[in-house]
């Protein structure tokens, strides 16, 4: 299958033959004709060129949802928090991670220890991006 932009830009190369062709007969009527032709192509090559910019980003959003997914799958809940069931991804931590961060934006955020002082107040754990605490021993 041909791509669209190039069929498009075979379409100009003909009108501009055409063009050459009206002028050469000096008939108005043609070139008229052929300059409508040449604005149409002209749109219509823009338009492909933003559907194929479209079709750019949303692959690039299914191949996010898909890593997201393909994660979300491998992580499992222990005391509030996410921790990999398996070996992480490479360069990740088995856990904790931020429940928070994960469930809202699909970021991986690993989870700091709270001081030991206000680990039964707070919680075992501390998200340094959204400032949650998890792991409490009391429920609130």
């Amino acid at each position: 299958m041909a791509n669209p932009i190039d069929v498009v830009n075979k379409l100009v190369q003909i009108g501009k033959t055409l063009r050459d062709v009206a002028e050469l007969v000096k008939d108005a009527e043609t070139k008229n004709l052929i300059a409508d032709l040449n604005l149409a192509l002209a749109d219509l090559k823009m338009q492909l060129a933003e559907i194929q910019e479209e079709k750019l980003e949303l692959n690039k959003r299914i191949k996010t949802l898909e890593a997201a997914h393909d994660i979300r799958a491998k992580l499992q809940v222990e005391n509030d928090v996410y921790w990999f069931k398996e070996t992480p991804p490479t360069g990740r931590a088995f856990g904790p991670y931020c429940p928070g961060c994960f469930d809202g934006s699909e970021k991986l955020v690993l989870l700091k220890e709270a001081q030991h002082h206000l680990e039964k107040v707070q919680g075992k754990y501390a998200c340094p991006i959204c400032k949650q605490h998890f792991g409490s021993l009391y429920k609130r």
